[in-house]
């Protein structure tokens, strides 16, 4: 889901949540999971010094950490663990191996994906150009 733009949009979900909570009895877990759900959807957004921070990863050829960084950003915890593991094999190899770049390049796509979603276009071309 996207990122939660407006006090009435929050609003709006957590009434949600709240009806959740008192229809069925949920399990303590899958509430949990539900705010933290709803705390991650709240807490995503551009931020443009994150952005400088990729852009000079980038610069500097760590295109992995750029990812990562670029994937924590727009809270996708998936992708986050993917590119983690990743990293951990590009460490224990000592280079990047070609499928292993070649994977990371679908990531990539993955993670440019959600931010078109999830960004206003003019955000996007930012977070895209630091790439």
């Amino acid at each position: 889901m996207d990122k939660i733009a407006s006090p009435t949009e929050l609003q709006s979900e957590l009434r949600r949540l709240l009806a959740f909570a008192s229809e069925g009895q949920p399990s303590r877990e899958k509430l949990a999971s539900e705010i933290r759900g709803l705390a991650n959807r709240v807490a995503r957004g551009f931020d443009p010094g994150i952005v400088a921070k990729i852009k000079r990863l980038t610069n500097s050829n760590n295109h992995t950490e750029a990812n990562l960084l670029g994937a924590q950003m727009l809270g996708a915890t998936a992708l986050v663990k993917k590119l983690q593991l990743v990293v951990q094999l590009q460490d224990l190899e000592g280079y990047m191996p070609e499928g292993l770049n070649k994977y990371r390049y679908t990531l990539y796509q993955e993670m440019m994906d959600l931010a078109k979603r999830q960004f206003s276009d003019a955000e996007y071309q930012q977070f895209y150009s630091s790439f």
